[in-house]
């Protein structure tokens, strides 16, 4: 028995040693191809040659990927015009779980997007490595991508897009109304551009469906079959649900997040606004982003919902993790935490049926004793859904609110003369400047269609942009200028249509609470770093991962 036991072993440790071996030699040849597919692009964007060279070697730790030498930049006559990258690391597909990047002296060089980052400061655009050609006469300022006829590249995920997204977003729209991007995780999509046809499409839940049945396609956009069995259960939501699904399930919270219903919470939030800023008082800086934005919330969803008050900071640690995934290896990263996320939703749930108590979770259980048919999948990824959506998205509007205001001096001097009677409007005007919330989640093209002179395939994936059509000047006026007193102001950051925020009016009076409670008692608040903000760098969202900020300024700096 015990021979037996070590000839297992032998032959597991062979087994082992033949996938490793397998994998390892995969990747020299993924990578060396991918070296190939850079250089291209360099050459074809910039007329310059990027040279990748040296040996490769294969990496297990601390990441999977392959290593190159050396490498240089040099113009077409051979001339060296940059120098000093004296090391390439690049992670390569390894069964599509890994995306594909070169990393470069720290510079990361994705070759998917045509964009390089940096370090925590941010990310570089392509030009801005490589040095800008002089533009030539009347040609568009989008890009063409040499392996992709016809599809345009954009840097928008990176921090000098979050940082100043206009000159970004003018670029997109003078591409065209409807524009072909590759995402990650994603892959290609069409984006839309323009207010009108971003507008158009949100509303248009016939011509674009979230169901890949209605679309000759399976499962949700975006959805990969290799996608671990947790992010499969979480996106079945109402947001990737067609009709009547998606009435079904949204009716049964719909009335906790309706007008009249959030503005009777308006005295609650601003009492637990209150009880964070009590916090504050005798520091001089804190992180605004993590200790106000986040926290509260969360603390008005949790409340909503019904969650113990002591699981509320583990919560939001679990979800920050799991919501800073931009690539398929950190997908597989965040598997854990949102197992995690999962097990603990499922807890309450039961919990809630052993022990009924007030909130959302009691009131979706009766609903389904009442005759509504809710399976355990639907409970927990309705449950999950509210939980995330009914605190990122305010925390970033919060944020970046408060950036937006620091930057514009001008514009909080206008608001704090009369914050009561100004905020309302206030807020709609920086929703639509800082656009937290950047894109729809993409939808399947329901049939072959022409959609504002662009060709559209059956099963194609189109996303509505958000942040362009709410920068569009066709439809408003200077919108790279922020002017707290623009109207009307028919911005899209909630979208439109039978997908549009069911949080919308909750996140609204929590951002206008939020900024009136913190500048009534701290009005001389002054971003810590304004040169250094953390930006995220995801697509889809704008919003920091911290924001230190000084309290009481000193009377020098409130001079300079």
């Amino acid at each position: 028995m015990k021979g037996l036991r070590i000839v297992l072993y032998a032959l597991g440790g062979v087994v082992v040693l033949l996938v490793v071996g397998g994998i390892a030699v995969a990747m020299l040849f993924d990578a060396n191809a991918l070296k190939g597919e850079i250089e291209r692009t360099v050459q074809a964007k910039t007329g310059r040659s990027l040279k990748l060279e040296g040996d490769l070697a294969v990496a297990f730790w601390p990441s999977i990927g392959a290593s190159i030498g050396r490498a240089s930049l040099s113009e077409r006559d051979g001339k060296t015009t940059f120098v000093g990258l004296e090391s390439a690391h690049v992670s390569v597909a390894v069964m599509p779980l890994l995306s594909k990047q070169i990393v470069v002296s720290g510079v990361r060089l994705d070759g998917l997007k045509a964009s390089v980052t940096r370090d925590k400061a941010g990310r570089f655009n392509f030009d801005d490595l490589l040095g800008t050609p002089a533009p030539a006469k009347d040609k568009p300022a989008a890009q063409k991508a040499p392996t992709e006829p016809g599809a345009v590249r954009f840097d928008i995920g990176g921090a000098a897009f979050k940082a100043d997204p206009f000159p970004t977003l003018a670029a997109m729209r003078a591409a065209g109304p409807v524009i072909p991007v590759k995402l990650p995780l994603v892959g290609k999509v069409w984006l839309t551009t323009t207010h009108a046809v971003t507008s158009a499409m949100v509303k248009d839940n016939l011509s674009f469906v979230q169901e890949g049945r209605h679309a000759g396609k399976s499962g949700p956009p975006g959805l990969r079959w290799w996608m671990p069995r947790s992010a499969r259960l979480l996106t079945n939501n109402m947001l990737l649900k067609d009709e009547p699904d998606h009435r079904r399930l949204r009716k049964l919270v719909d009335r906790a997040f309706q007008r009249r219903q959030v503005r009777e919470m308006r005295g609650d939030i601003e009492q637990i606004a209150d009880k964070i800023l009590d916090g504050f008082e005798g520091s001089d800086a804190v992180d605004v982003a993590n200790e106000y934005s986040r926290r509260l919330p969360l603390e008005v969803i949790c409340e909503l919902l019904g969650l113990p008050h002591q699981d509320r900071r583990v919560f939001s640690d679990w979800a920050k993790t799991s919501l800073s995934i931009t690539s398929a290896f950190g997908l597989y990263r965040a598997m854990g935490n949102m197992t995690k996320i999962i097990d603990y939703v499922r807890g309450e749930i039961e919990a809630c049926r052993q022990d009924p108590r007030e909130g959302l979770i009691s009131e979706l259980l009766r609903a389904e004793e009442d005759g509504d048919k809710l399976n355990e999948n639907e409970l927990i990824s309705m449950v999950f859904l509210l939980l995330v959506a009914g605190f990122e998205t305010t925390t970033h509007l919060i944020t970046d609110s408060i950036v937006a205001l620091e930057q514009n001096p001008e514009q909080k001097a206008y608001l704090l003369a009369d914050p009561a009677g100004r905020m309302e409007r206030a807020l709609e005007e920086l929703a639509r400047y800082t656009t937290p919330v950047q894109s729809t989640k993409p939808r399947y093209v329901a049939e072959d269609t022409v959609f504002f002179g662009q060709e559209l395939r059956r099963g194609q994936l189109i996303l509505g942009f958000l942040a362009a059509a709410n920068a569009d000047p066709a439809e408003f006026d200077e919108p790279d200028r922020l002017k707290l007193d623009r109207f009307p102001n028919p911005h899209l950051v909630f979208s439109s249509g039978i997908h549009f925020c069911l949080g919308m009016q909750l996140a609204r009076v929590e951002a206008q609470s939020a900024l009136v409670r913190i500048y009534e008692r701290f009005p001389n608040l002054a971003l810590a770093a304004p040169d250094r903000l953390d930006w995220i760098e995801r697509m889809g969202i704008r919003g920091l991962r911290s924001l230190p900020v000084r309290l009481r300024p000193s009377r020098a700096r409130l001079a300079a």
